[in-house]
């Protein structure tokens, strides 16, 4: 990346309105990391050669640089990836105990002996998976949300104003969600913006809007996680909405070709 174009950069994003980034040294940290990416791989998604066009290129050339700065870890939130409440769902595996989802950008509450919940939950599709138009993992963050929001009702954790977030990366095209249990069986997932990973160095004016909206999602996410410590420590159990909770279906499985 050129030097001129990184400082240009910088200077538009400082339009960003402060109380929407916040700490605005999470987008210098992301633009710095962009720099260093660009300048040793890119993500080539029109490339012929298959290693050019895995998913884990893409999450660690395109992806994480962008959003690993907005999801830091403080006392009560960990980044540790595992994606709370569907190991029930998914059951067994060959006959060994159930595990957990793994889901590589995924932040949960997590504090001392406090049981621990999933506030965020990212799934990332590299564009080679997405390019004819499906939307293989859209069900699969809709279930994994489900599954987190279920899991504070069983822990007994009834709060109403705590949401479960998720962000599906289609290629390039971020979609940021918000689900909460507000009526019997009725599960609401709500979609709050859409934003784009910039595609190369001559595409950097998708980042206002990706700033505006990763800020957003780490402000809501570090809320939810204080909603929950104020939950335990008031140590309220009486679960009212425990009804409201439905079996969920399975993830349908990929048809690989």
């Amino acid at each position: 990346m050129e030097i001129k174009t990184l400082i240009v950069a910088k200077k538009n994003i400082k339009a960003v309105p402060v109380g929407a980034a916040g700490d605005n040294s999470c987008i210098e940290i992301s633009m710095n990391r962009m720099y260093v990416n660009y300048e040793v791989e890119c993500y080539k998604p029109s490339s012929s050669n298959k290693a050019d066009k895995q998913e884990s290129l893409f999450s660690i050339a395109s992806v994480y640089p962008i959003f690993l700065p907005f999801i830091d870890e403080t006392e009560i939130v960990t980044c540790c990836g595992q994606a709370q409440g569907s190991e029930e769902r998914r059951g067994s595996v060959n006959g060994n105990k159930s595990i957990s989802r793994y889901s590589g950008l995924s932040m949960n509450f997590s504090f001392d002996s406090m049981l621990e919940q999933g506030l965020l939950i990212v799934e990332i599709n590299p564009f080679e998976k997405v390019k004819n138009g499906s939307r293989p993992d859209f069900i699969n963050l809709a279930n994994e949300m489900k599954d987190a929001i279920d899991k504070m009702m069983k822990d007994g954790m009834d709060d109403e104003n705590i949401t479960v977030l998720g962000v599906l990366i289609e290629g390039f095209k971020c979609t940021f969600f918000l689900m909460d249990l507000m009526y019997q069986v009725t599960y609401r997932l709500i979609p709050l913006s859409i934003f784009y990973i910039p595609r190369d160095r001559h595409d950097l004016y998708v980042l206002l809007s990706s700033y505006e909206a990763l800020a957003t999602m780490r402000k809501m996410t570090y809320s939810n996680a204080r909603k929950c410590y104020a939950f335990y420590k008031e140590k309220k159990r009486a679960t009212i909405r425990h009804d409201y909770t439905v079996e969920s279906f399975s993830t349908p499985k990929h048809q690989t070709e």
